[in-house]
């Protein structure tokens, strides 16, 4: 092992003698390879041994053993060799015993003191290897401890980030935690304020309170505001304080990102403002995985923050409301149920059980069983009514929130009264008028242009008639005054009946009438008048809107367990924005009020006789390209004319 490779080494003769002194340095160190120094004296010798790597010393006159016996005592441990000129074995036992590297005794060669002074500078090196070995095993021991240390740290915060929700709580052993395992003075998480484009202290340790409170550095003019920018950690290890900010000064720091996602939201700030240690590289991945711990953390509570404020804020929309809101899981236990809910089925505050268990209206079980979105309502009591909406949630359940339409249901109630009263009172003058109208065409000769009044009076007599007619059926089917007394009908041959009786009216506008009716289609549980009257009023509003030669089709069919009934045309269609309100009474678009007559009640009495047979009615239309209108009954087995509210779960299936 030659280290003579990494630097010239440094050979001492020691002799007081010059004569040999000069023959040394003459002919066995001719060369460069070693440096070559000289002393003639003990005291010298002694004070030139920590600059050189090896002694070569001459017993006699100077006294080898005292020289090696200064070293010691002042714990100088160089290698010497020792060269006599009259040697003895005494001498040689004595000068190993007590050290000595090597002896020489004369004659020897130049060659003998190179071989001697190579494998002395050896031995000497493998020696202080060997005896450097326990320190650095403690050393790396205390690393590892140290190491370890920070890794249970590391268990203990992970086990409270995802046990305690306590931001506060969790970022406080953050910052304790760098501490522990780097042994630095301080540490703290600063956190970007995207307003101001700074970083402010957000938890600390060992930081003066004040400084914490006031210290603020700019993102884009500070180391710590760098990492910010690049994402990159910064370790900086200086001999020299550096400044960070007025009255702070750092000796060595650490400034590892805190991120969420792609965002980089803070800095985890570890540093020495009084100690000299700089950060190994074990300090520096363990700040890394606390740093990611912490904007674990952060995440954690931010979005712990948003759901408590989204759940408050839920919570007292829910509270506020006047209208019962009530949510089920897949199971059907009650999730949420606001106090207007509770109120209405008695339901007890905390409740969270089955649904069924606590609320017994029929209605509301029926649509909480039901597996599509539905309307229906629901009437809790004969004075209160309820319009109920129940949405189905994926992976949640089924949410039902129900308006209390109760006052709208009373002023229904009170104008269908007051339509009806005024038809009956309409009714007796409008007879005597269509009766004199009569008797004065059969009392004597008139001329032509009386007899056109005369026909004008009874043709607008006539219309008021059937107006009234219409709004005493309509406030009839309404209100359950109509007999409606219902039997199995075959809605084939009420249809046909039907169609018979508007031939006159398709002929006078030269229209085209395609039938196509199943005549093995299942018999329904019905009115037949009333059944007959909905096919009637289809088909006058598909001749009415229908240009001349137009198409009118109408099929009937049974699917399922479901009669379908379409009447199409190829009239003028039916604008978007008014096909909700199409089955609404009086109801009538603003494009036809000009150019067909009518009072907008055919189609709402057709509305309401479907309602009465627990079925359904809907128009799809294009301006333009035509209507079909589609009535949806269902057939003996399928009607349930004793229930307050129709499942139509199954119907919806048709519609799929």
């Amino acid at each position: 092992m030659n280290t003579a490779a990494k630097h010239t080494q440094r050979i001492l003769i020691v002799d007081s003698l010059y004569e040999r002194r000069h023959r040394l340095v003459t002919q066995v160190f001719p060369s460069n390879a070693y440096a070559i120094i000289e002393a003639d004296t003990l005291s010298a010798a002694v004070a030139l041994s920590s600059t050189c790597d090896l002694m070569l010393a001459y017993h006699q006159p100077l006294d080898v053993m005292m020289l090696h016996g200064a070293l010691h005592n002042a714990n100088i441990n160089k290698p010497i060799i020792l060269l006599t000129e009259a040697g003895s074995e005494r001498l040689a036992v004595r000068a190993f015993r007590i050290g000595i590297k090597d002896y020489l005794s004369a004659p020897f060669t130049g060659d003998d003191v190179l071989t001697a002074v190579h494998d002395a500078l050896d031995q000497h090196l493998v020696g202080e290897i060997i005896a450097r070995i326990p320190e650095q095993l403690l050393s790396s021991n205390l690393e590892l401890t140290a190491y370890l240390r920070g890794l249970d740290s590391l268990v203990e915060i992970s086990k409270s980030i995802t046990a305690d929700l306590n931001l506060e709580e969790v970022l406080s052993q953050v910052v304790d935690a760098a501490v522990s395992v780097t042994r630095a003075d301080t540490a703290a998480i600063m956190l970007v304020d995207a307003v101001d484009q700074e970083l402010y202290v957000r938890a600390s340790r060992n930081w003066d309170a004040e400084m914490a409170r006031n210290l603020r550095l700019p993102i884009h003019n500070s180391a710590a505001g760098r990492v910010v920018d690049t994402g990159e950690p910064i370790f900086m290890n200086d001999d020299t304080p550096r400044k960070i900010k007025t009255d702070y000064l750092v000796k060595s720091v650490a400034y590892i990102p805190l991120r969420i996602g792609e965002q980089i939201i803070g800095v985890l700030s570890v540093d020495n403002r009084v100690s000299n240690r700089l950060f190994n590289s074990h300090e520096m991945k363990l700040l890394t995985l606390l740093a990611d711990f912490a904007s674990v953390a952060l995440g954690n509570a931010s979005q712990y923050f948003q759901i408590q404020q989204e759940r408050n804020m839920l919570d007292a929309i829910l509270e506020g409301t006047q209208n019962p809101v009530m949510v089920v899981d897949t199971s059907g236990n009650i999730l949420v149920c606001n106090p207007a809910a509770q109120r209405i089925f008695a339901i007890p505050g905390n409740y969270n059980g089955p649904a069924v268990e606590v609320i017994e209206h029929e209605g509301v079980l029926h649509l909480l069983d039901a597996e599509r979105t539905q309307r229906s309502e629901i009437a809790i009591s004969e004075t209160h009514v309820f319009n109920a909406q129940m949405t189905v949630i994926p992976q949640v359940g089924r949410a039902i929130i129900m308006q209390d339409i109760s006052h709208l249901k009373e002023l229904d109630r009170l104008k269908t009264n007051f339509v009806a009263n005024v038809s009956q009172d309409l009714r007796s003058p409008l007879t005597a008028i269509m009766g004199y109208a009569e008797l004065l065409t059969g009392a004597g000769s008139i001329t032509p242009q009386q007899k056109k009044f005369i026909d004008r009076i009874t043709l607008s007599a006539q219309s008021i008639s059937s107006l009234i007619t219409d709004l005493l059926d309509l406030s009839r089917i309404e209100t359950a005054e109509m007999e409606v007394t219902q039997e199995v009908v075959h809605i084939q041959a009420i249809a046909e009946y039907a169609l018979a009786t508007v031939e006159g009216q398709i002929s006078a506008k030269q229209q085209r009438l395609i039938v196509g009716l199943d005549n093995d289609a299942l018999p329904i549980f019905g009115n037949g008048q009333r059944l007959k009257q909905m096919v009637r009023n289809l088909m006058q509003n598909a001749i009415q809107f229908t240009p001349e030669e137009g198409i009118i089709t109408v099929t009937l069919r049974c699917e399922d367990d479901f009669i379908v009934l379409e009447v199409q045309d190829t009239g003028i269609g039916i604008a978007s924005q008014d096909q909700p309100h199409i089955f609404d009474k009086f109801f009538r678009a603003e494009s036809v009020r000009q150019q067909f007559e009518g009072a907008g009640l055919g189609l709402a009495i057709v509305k309401s006789i479907v309602d009465l047979h627990e079925g359904r009615v809907w128009v799809e239309s294009e301006v333009g390209i035509g209507s079909t209108f589609t009535v949806l009954l269902p057939t003996c087995g399928m009607s349930s004319h004793s229930k307050e509210v129709r499942g139509l779960t199954e119907a919806d299936s048709i519609l799929s």
